[in-house]
């Protein structure tokens, strides 16, 4: 296949869209694929990613793209046990913000379908915070 992979270009049109949102009143920073330093509270990980090549299109190879958002919010555990609202509230604005993504046109590609996933995660719960989590899956078919 003569096209580019599309993992680089997929992540950098969603990291600057989602990157440093406001929910809230709460600015939420984005990383790609882990936070180094544990001092936000409420962030957002880009994470898994794959991309599988296509070929039943008869003109062109395709790829089939997935990527997963997790939105993640730690609570301290002292008197409260915190409720999953802001981390809903943020995977509505990414949904939001997402829902006509585009990719840099140097990268050669285009998105002709995306599908969104929210899969269930239980929060965590530690003896010093509850974790709430809220995962976004995209899937793409890219020419």
């Amino acid at each position: 296949m003569n096209k580019m992979l599309p993992d680089k270009w997929v992540r950098k049109a969603v990291f600057n869209l989602i990157n440093n949102i406001t929910v809230n009143s709460i600015t939420v920073p984005c990383f790609d694929t882990f936070q180094a330093v544990d001092k936000e509270k409420v962030y957002v990980i880009i994470s898994t990613q794959t991309s599988d090549t296509r070929d039943d299109n008869k003109t062109e190879k395709q790829w089939e793209s997935s990527l997963l958002i997790d939105i993640i919010e730690k609570i301290p555990r002292a008197g409260s046990v915190g409720s999953r609202v802001l981390v809903d509230d943020i995977a509505d604005s990414i949904r939001n913000l997402t829902q006509d993504l585009t990719l840099d046109s140097n990268s050669g590609l285009t998105i002709i379908k995306q599908t969104l996933d929210f899969p269930a995660i239980d929060p965590s719960i530690t003896v010093n915070e509850t974790v709430f989590r809220k995962l976004i899956r995209y899937e793409f078919l890219i020419n």
